[in-house]
């Protein structure tokens, strides 16, 4: 099903980025259509590294403080993809951009994905959890057996 989204999605994005250009186009002109692209487009790459740099130090901050950096990540990451969004020429990829960048939009798409994601952090080998409301089975070495008797690889 997902995949079957993606493709739609990227048969139809460029469609419906040349129907916007052609109809902004037709309004404002070709000339300010090209500088209003080429204009997102720098400030999709000044907000990238301005935002970038400031997750980089969140990141840093929570790794101090022996955090799961989660937070972060997601934001990062929407910051990356909205960065990108206004990096590709397009008036409908430049607003998801644009939507992207403003803080509160990022916090309802944060609170929306929170309770789907576990983090997890490695460090020096052991891993670091976040209490989880699922219950853990520990099962002793009785309770389970590593050889299937059934199974046609065992050597009977």
């Amino acid at each position: 099903m997902r995949a079957a989204f993606l493709s739609f999605l990227f048969l139809i994005m460029p469609i419906l980025e040349i129907i916007a250009f052609i109809i902004i186009g037709g309004e404002i002109g070709i000339i300010l259509t090209l500088l209003i692209i080429a204009l997102t487009a720098f400030f999709g790459i000044f907000l990238l590294r301005y935002q970038g740099l400031k997750i980089i130090s969140k990141l840093k901050e929570a790794q101090s403080q022996k955090n799961i950096p989660s937070y972060a990540v997601i934001h990062g990451f929407m910051i990356i993809i909205a960065g990108i969004c206004l990096i590709i020429p397009g008036f409908i990829t430049d607003s998801v951009g644009i939507i992207l960048f403003i803080p509160f939009v990022r916090e309802a798409i944060w609170n929306l994905i929170k309770p789907h994601i576990h983090f997890s952090m490695f460090k020096n080998g052991s891993t670091q959890k976040k209490e989880t409301k699922k219950p853990i089975i520990e099962l002793d070495e009785s309770e389970f057996s590593s050889v299937d008797k059934d199974s046609p690889w065992s050597k009977n």
